[in-house]
């Protein structure tokens, strides 16, 4: 099984996924996805509750090329468009089988007949608290191999290294007591903004360090037509342009969300109309 991204057609049109029509084709970008990077709106929401810094939404790949290397894109603002393949502050919402993550599910909420909300997996999400960050500082100063508990890879280049192949960098993920995970990493540039501010309302300079608690990966799932997309971008900075994506997907995300592929019971075709 691998990850793939949505297709036009999976969006719009007679083939598109039940949850579009439930909640629309706008997504909101998570903290961890922001500090690598991606565009997130200061206008633009997922839902009325603008109070919400949580709520921004960003713009997410799909796997549908056009000329000159264009990709579809959907926008923060809910519009299918396009730009440059080798953009980097593109976020990404990933697809799966939808009986991968039924199996993986740790919770599962009925919409309506065709749609679930699940959780499941887990990955990188919410910006630390400056209490839980002065934590970490301290114990990041005398830190032992024992708490490593797993590494995340990410592209350590910069929005404007148009033309420059993906090169991977890897951060650490701590354990605290109690079981909860943080991983650190540096904020990143976009187009020339000093800092950006995140759903705990501070502002963060680019080049500061912020850690970001590990969550589990909320998803839609349409059980009717077998897919699930993740409900969040979950991350950004990985361009298509000069670099295989679905290399970047399945050598390194798919591994790193924690998804148990392995004896999965595929789900049976009903009969009758879909």
């Amino acid at each position: 099984m691998s990850l793939t991204l949505l297709t036009k057609e999976q969006i719009i049109g007679r083939q598109s996924l039940s949850f579009f029509h439930e909640f629309g084709i706008k997504a909101a970008i998570t903290d961890y996805a922001i500090a690598l990077g991606g565009y997130v709106s200061d206008a633009d929401y997922i839902n009325e509750d603008q109070n919400s810094l949580a709520n921004r939404t960003g713009y997410y790949w799909t796997e549908t090329r056009l000329k000159q290397d264009k990709r579809k894109v959907v926008y923060y603002n809910g519009s299918l468009n396009y730009l440059s393949g080798v953009t980097r502050d593109v976020g990404i919402r990933v697809v799966l089988p939808y009986s991968i993550v039924a199996q993986n599910a740790t919770d599962m909420v009925k919409i309506n007949n065709n749609v679930m909300e699940l959780e499941a997996g887990y990955y990188p999400n919410k910006v630390a608290t400056k209490t839980k960050k002065e934590e970490l500082e301290e114990l990041k100063k005398e830190l032992k191999e024992a708490m490593i508990v797993k590494k995340y890879t990410i592209d350590s280049r910069n929005y404007n290294d148009y033309k420059k192949e993906f090169r991977p960098q890897e951060l650490m993920e701590i354990e605290l007591e109690g079981g909860s995970r943080y991983t650190e990493t540096v904020i990143k540039p976009r187009f020339g903004k000093k800092e950006i501010q995140l759903s705990d309302g501070n502002s963060y300079q680019v080049g500061e360090t912020a850690w970001f608690e590990r969550c589990p990966i909320r998803w839609y799932g349409d059980s009717r037509k077998k897919v699930a997309i993740t409900k969040d971008i979950i991350m950004a900075g990985i361009p298509f342009g000069y670099f295989d994506m679905h290399y970047y997907l399945n050598t390194y995300l798919m591994k790193e969300m924690e998804i148990n592929t392995e004896n999965v019971v595929p789900v049976k075709k009903k009969r009758g109309k879909n």
